[in-house]
């Protein structure tokens, strides 16, 4: 079986424009190898510190959202039928 393999953009950034919020947000956007986005792949963010998951699918644009994430290192995973698993480790959210 021929694999297609995930290009993944994503853009972490810190909430300190809200008032008194520590937590952070972990978006992106799931492509294919030739740019076209990927619907309803399975995205997992877990914490490297303390095994906790969160889990999101793509939607209709390609696009995933983690809202309100702790400060910390995270790993992030992407998985759907057809295409290799794609996996980016030492995702630091801070804030301040």
């Amino acid at each position: 079986m021929l694999f297609r393999r995930f290009c993944l953009a994503f853009v972490m950034w810190a909430l300190a424009a809200a008032a008194q919020e520590y937590r952070g947000r972990i978006q992106g956007l799931v492509t294919d190898s030739t740019q076209a986005v990927v619907v309803g792949a399975n995205v997992t963010l877990m914490n490297t510190r303390t095994g906790s998951r969160a889990q999101r699918q793509t939607n209709q644009t390609g696009s995933y959202l983690f809202d309100l994430v702790e400060p910390g290192q995270y790993t992030l995973t992407v998985e759907l039928d057809g295409f290799r698993k794609f996996v980016q480790e030492n995702i630091t959210v801070e804030t301040g």
